[in-house]
């Protein structure tokens, strides 16, 4: 399955379910990373969310451009009070904490 494909399934879920994540504010102003129960099972979730590493992967205009909805719910989590402008690229990085029973979901805007 194409990988915007399947990130577009993860983010509709997540942006349904704001009681399955918690946002925590990291140090730069144009990203967010949200820490996922692991009890949700995602598509594809090993490889998008591999064991204990990262993987990044960015999300390009054909996602933004047809997105729009979701792109707006990212940047309501980055910037709450004053939602960033739509990116040109959208970053994501994913990892699973198993000892945590975590995964990672990391969104950045550039």
């Amino acid at each position: 399955m194409d990988k915007s494909v399947t990130l577009t399934k993860v983010f509709r879920y997540l942006k349904s379910h704001p009681e399955s994540y918690q946002p925590t504010r990291l140090h730069y102003k144009n990203e967010v990373m949200l820490l996922v129960t692991d009890h949700v099972l995602f598509p594809s979730g090993a490889e998008l969310f591999p064991e204990n590493r990262l993987h990044a992967l960015s999300l390009d205009e054909g996602f933004i451009r047809t997105q729009p909805e979701l792109v707006a719910w990212m940047a309501r989590l980055i910037s709450p009070e004053a939602p960033t402008t739509v990116p040109d690229i959208i970053w994501f990085t994913g990892c699973h904490l198993p000892v945590q029973g975590k995964y990672v979901v990391q969104l950045a805007f550039e």
